[in-house]
């Protein structure tokens, strides 16, 4: 689909994690594109003194994401207007809270996910097919957008959860969502990062839906500090440096596991800079023989073959990053500011996106399956359809549209996703612009709601003779 295979997000705010991380105003820490969101989701807390060594990683949370699709200009026929390297010194690489929007290349919400083609997971059964997998995400998909939906208009996450301040103190600007395939299980999951919110309740998560049970379930949630690579493995910086690390930023490391559908912890780093202090929150000195290249700062390293609390000098702590990273390269997800998506077609209406694309798909449907009473009613009157003004719901109904529907609007709007619809002042146009919706006023400037504004080609080349 055009998905670049990274994942480090990029373009969700303002803030720039590694500017915060040289500051104690980085109470925030480093919070800064697949851009919760995306993904939403964790609130951490920081460590005391004595606990900066022990790697605990904040509370989980909870992460969504998904992505706006490229406006489709009309046709012109239309009849209307319409890399994981080890750190080299000492300091650990860039966290991942940089945010980057995109836009997918298709009309549908962007994700890697299981086009035909893709490998089968590893160790499963064969593939199934294409058509069911089609379902199957498109079914993913829909329960994503619903839980997207939720989270903006309620500040309510997936899982249920409510975070930060659904008062409205805080405008979502910065939160960003995607729709991606980040485990490689050949199945999309939604990542979310809320961060326009009190510092408590920033969270970034990995969500997946279960067709079956109609559940969500959290893969991975952690404050929205979090770097991506592409063997599964997950970079989780905390979101406190109270320890003696300096410019260090103390992490976690996660890995998926297919078996529980997870990101389990699979090791921790953190540093002693001999500058902050001369000895630990124990009284324990400096440990000068640890440190083998003199440079007045040992590791403290866990996983792998190292237990809780390992002292390292910089050339043993590289070879643990290696042990955990190996040749994995960082990942960037594709982004979605979420209040941007949620106001899409703000250039025509106040209506959120899912208000639009939902009336959308209920106007595609209608004409489809020539419902032509239940549209009579979604139709601002009067209305211009071939040439010919109907000025009410009675004289639309008298038309003998049912039997001289025009076969190629209907399979427009058969191939009419009703997702990243092409949008200007006049309205929302579905297919090549055989219909147009919009938002219509009465006198006093209050909403009549969305309704159908106009129609072209609606009867046959036939009936118009």
């Amino acid at each position: 689909m055009g998905v670049q295979e990274i994942v480090k997000w990029k373009n969700a705010g303002d803030y720039k994690m590694e500017e915060w991380s040289k500051s104690m105003k980085k109470i925030i820490c480093r919070l800064g594109m697949w851009t919760m969101a995306g993904v939403f989701f964790l609130g951490g807390c920081g460590q005391t003194e004595d606990e900066s060594q022990d790697m605990q990683s904040s509370d989980k949370a909870v992460f969504l994401n998904s992505a706006v699709v490229p406006d489709k200009e009309p046709a012109p026929d239309s009849g209307s207007n319409s890399g994981s390297t080890a750190p080299d010194s000492g300091t650990v690489s860039g966290s991942a809270a940089q945010d980057k929007g995109m836009a997918s290349d298709n009309a549908q919400i962007s994700g890697r996910g299981t086009a035909s083609g893709s490998a089968p997971v590893s160790g499963g059964t064969a593939a199934p097919n294409q058509d069911d997998t089609i379902a199957l995400r498109e079914e993913k998909r829909k329960a994503y957008q619903a839980a997207l939906e939720k989270l903006y208009t309620q500040g309510a996450f997936p899982d249920g959860m409510e975070y930060g301040a659904p008062d409205g103190a805080f405008d979502q600007s910065n939160n960003c969502f995607a729709i991606f395939d980040i485990d490689f299980d050949g199945e999309e999951e939604l990542i979310i990062r809320y961060t326009d919110t009190i510092v408590a309740g920033m969270i970034e998560a990995i969500y997946d839906y279960d067709i079956a049970s109609g559940t969500f379930t959290v893969e991975l949630s952690e404050f929205p500090a979090l770097t991506f690579y592409d063997n599964g493995m997950v970079k989780a910086e905390l979101s406190h440096n109270h320890g003696r690390g300096g410019e260090f930023w103390p992490y976690s490391v996660y890995k998926y596991d297919q078996e529980t559908d997870a990101y389990l912890k699979a090791g921790s780093a953190d540093a002693w800079d001999q500058k902050l202090g001369g000895t630990d929150g124990n009284g324990n000195p400096f440990p000068k023989e640890i440190d083998s290249n003199g440079d007045g700062i040992v590791y403290y390293v866990m996983g792998g073959k190292y237990t809780d609390n390992t002292i390292v000098d910089l050339e043993e702590y590289n070879q643990w990053w290696d042990s955990m990273a190996g040749d994995a390269e960082e990942m960037e997800i594709p982004c979605q500011k979420l209040k941007e998506y949620a106001q899409r077609y703000a250039v025509c209406t106040s209506k959120s996106v899912w208000e639009v694309e939902d009336f959308a798909r209920k106007v595609k449907e209608q004409i489809l399956l020539g419902d032509f009473q239940g549209l009579s009613k979604e139709i601002a009157y009067p209305v211009t359809i071939d040439g010919v003004v109907y000025q009410n719901e009675e004289a639309f109904l008298e038309a003998d549209f049912v039997g001289n529907r025009n076969q190629a609007l209907l399979a427009e709007l058969e191939a009419e996703s009703c997702e990243g619809m092409f949008a200007d002042w006049e309205g929302i146009m579905l297919g090549n612009g055989c219909v147009w919706i919009g938002e219509v006023m009465k006198d006093d400037l209050t909403s009549q709601g969305l309704r159908v504004i106009k129609l072209n080609g609606f009867a046959s080349a036939d009936a118009a003779e």
